[in-house]
């Protein structure tokens, strides 16, 4: 849950405040505060919720622990910004050290308190005491639902964690790191709204502007992950999403898509949910591609590569981790320390900011791995396969 709020802060915080022993142990104490102010039930009308807001799970428990291992542990993906600042310049410290944590299903970094007991059981029985029907579209309207509470929760903690640290280390930075998570926040709770209102349509027997997508992967299960990415508005389009663009014949490039996975394991396979807005299908079709492949093992590797590139929140079972080659592990972290949320928003020439071009993005993959030939074959990313 938390590697999401805490991918942002990386290379923001990294030269931007001053680390001494004693400010890293005042700033853990402001992101637990952040965190903790950040509480409260955001899925359900306030005057329904009781008062016991609980620590959910951005993909449910019981499909977690079809991933974990005996201690009921799974790696996850996603930089641990106390551990890079203290040990920054340690020649000891590896990619494996700064990406990839062990941790507990039920560890607080991997769960939010974004729902009461009392809404959490109410929104979200239909996929919690039953299987989940990717054909369902009920289903896969509230794993959206989820997915996007679980990002609106970690924006929310960001926006107050920056309000907090500029009272505590007031700087050049703090009103434009304010700005930005302020209008992150926005965005995601539009969204939100929207994915609720779907919902909420779709009971009342009218048609819903949203649209799903799901693959299934066979094999053991490996992973579970959550994602929220946008394109368009005033992020700097890619030479993939040009094309997308032009092929659909618009005068006006899109204003911020929203593109919702869910990734949750069964026990004989995974399966990959896509929610996305009926209208935008054309270019979300260019952008998500292996939901509209038909050989597995190419969308499985397609998806593996979407995930690395767009979000902080993936877990991995540690067998399956265990079982990757050297080679693959150094190519998995290295696509991820490059390509995830965080690093590939670069500053822009007006003080906005603008996504990385692929040129840099190969240049910096070759800086953290010297051997670096081609990642133009995904099936070298794939998290599904061995």
């Amino acid at each position: 849950m938390a590697n999401l709020c805490y991918g942002d802060l990386m290379e923001r915080t990294a030269g931007a405040y001053p680390f001494s022993p004693e400010h890293l142990r005042r700033l853990k104490d402001v992101f637990r505060m952040a965190k903790n102010a950040a509480a409260r039930c955001l899925i359900g009308p306030p005057a329904e919720c009781n008062k016991k807001i609980i620590r959910a799970h951005s993909v449910q428990e019981a499909k977690l622990r079809l991933i974990a291992d005996e201690h009921g542990n799974v790696y996850t993906l996603s930089p641990d910004v106390m551990k890079t600042i203290t040990r920054k310049g340690d020649e000891k410290y590896t990619m494996e050290d700064e990406f990839l944590q062990y941790r507990s299903i039920n560890n607080s970094l991997m769960t939010g308190k974004w729902a009461c007991a009392y809404h959490d059981n109410k929104v979200f029985s239909a996929i919690e005491k039953d299987a989940i029907d990717p054909d369902n579209e009920e289903h896969c309207l509230l794993l959206s639902h989820r997915a996007t509470t679980v990002d609106y929760f970690a924006k929310h903690v960001m926006r107050k964690f920056f309000m907090e640290l500029a009272w505590e280390f007031p700087n050049d930075h703090s009103s434009l790191d304010i700005l930005i998570h302020t209008g992150r926040l926005e965005l995601v709770m539009n969204f939100h709204m929207k994915i609720k209102q779907a919902l909420e349509d779709l009971r009342n027997g009218e048609n819903s502007t949203i649209e799903h997508r799901h693959i299934l992967i066979h094999n053991h299960p490996r992973i579970a992950s959550t994602l929220l990415t946008t394109r368009g508005g005033d992020i700097i389009s890619t030479p993939r999403e040009i094309e997308a663009i032009n092929k659909m014949n618009v005068l006006v490039p899109p204003m911020e898509i929203p593109m919702i996975v869910t990734v949750y394991p069964e026990i004989d396979k995974s399966v990959a949910v896509l929610s996305f807005p009926k209208a935008w299908q054309g270019f979300v079709r260019v952008i998500m591609p292996a939901f509209w492949e038909n050989d597995e093992s190419i969308s499985s590797a397609l998806l593996s590569k979407t995930l690395l590139e767009e979000t902080d929140n993936i877990m991995i079972s540690p067998v399956a981790w265990h079982a990757f080659s050297e080679r693959k592990k150094r190519r998995i972290l290295s696509q991820f320390s490059v390509t995830s949320p965080q690093h590939m928003l670069v500053p822009s020439d007006d003080e906005g900011t603008e996504m990385l071009s692929e040129e840099a993005i190969s240049s910096r993959m070759y800086e953290r791995d010297p051997d670096f030939i081609d990642h133009s074959d995904p099936k070298e990313l794939d998290l599904f396969e061995n």
